[in-house]
């Protein structure tokens, strides 16, 4: 196992699944937007442990956009760039949202840096993201707004682009139990590809 790309909209649950490979299969979560965040965050001296809280994430949230879209306007694959050459060779990334970043890490070049590569997508609608934007604490407008945004429409179209697996979920808030049902068809799929070696 080398390389598990992961995409889905707004609270699909990316991260939580990032997090249960990291701790459950040795698989070292990253993500593309962690450069983009630390230079905003030294921008607005905000501390890295503190960029992704609802509150903080949720006031900044443009100017990421717009800074994210930029660097892609000169070069959409600037961010793969950023990032893929500085990961570990088991690993995972949980917020593939664009079809070149698919393409990128998926090119021969691609998989002679990373081995096997494997893209998992987490299916929600808009309606979903919409409900979860407003659980995490963004007034009804603005998480329309968040949602509608490019990198979030197209992420969550991602299952479109040729994935390995698409986990699709219905409307509704999470819960523990279908996080259960959903990472296990994951963790399944990854097990019986021989992507995967259990720990212990």
């Amino acid at each position: 196992m080398a390389l598990v790309l992961i995409s889905g909209g707004m609270g699909s649950g990316k991260t939580t699944l990032a997090n249960r490979l990291e701790a459950e299969w040795m698989l070292e979560r990253n993500s593309l937007a962690a450069p983009l965040k630390a230079m905003v965050g030294e921008w607005y001296g905000i501390h890295p442990d503190d960029i992704n809280l609802s509150e903080v994430k949720n006031n900044i949230r443009p100017t990421l956009q717009a800074v994210g879209q930029y660097y892609r306007a000169m070069n959409e694959d600037y961010w793969c760039y950023q990032t893929g050459p500085n990961l570990p060779y088991d690993s995972c990334l949980d917020d593939v949202r664009f079809e070149n970043e698919v393409d990128y890490f998926r090119s021969d070049g691609g998989r002679e840096m990373h081995g096997d590569v494997v893209h998992v997508h987490l299916y929600t609608s808009e309606n979903y993201a919409i409900e979860f934007a407003q659980y995490r604490g963004a007034p009804e407008s603005k998480a329309r707004q968040m949602t509608s945004e490019v990198s979030e429409s197209e992420a969550r179209a991602l299952y479109l682009k040729d994935c390995d697996l698409a986990v699709f979920a219905d409307d509704g808030l999470w819960t523990p139990g279908r996080d259960e049902e959903i990472y296990k068809a994951v963790f399944d799929f990854l097990f019986d590809e021989a992507h995967l070696t259990p720990i212990g």
